[in-house]
């Protein structure tokens, strides 16, 4: 007296909206470029030796990295 029961698949997959699509499409290759172009900077300049409005940048060696990275993705 064994009973069947019937199991239904359900697709569980996620295809991304159009939005989704052109950030990927955008983020990624604007991502890849910030990174050379971070280390083409900052292998030309030192890090130490910058300096903002006339004064010397006061910012650790690795928080310039950071915010470098991150002027040069948003641009």
């Amino acid at each position: 007296m064994a009973r069947e029961i019937e199991i239904e698949e359900v697709e569980t997959r996620r295809v991304p909206g159009r939005f989704g699509r052109l950030f990927a499409l955008v983020s990624w290759p604007s991502f890849l470029v910030a990174a050379v172009a971070e280390t083409v900077f900052f292998s030309l300049i030192n890090p130490r030796e910058l300096y903002l409005l006339g004064e010397p940048v006061h910012f650790s060696p690795l928080a310039t990295y950071t915010i470098g990275f991150f002027g040069f993705w948003c641009v």
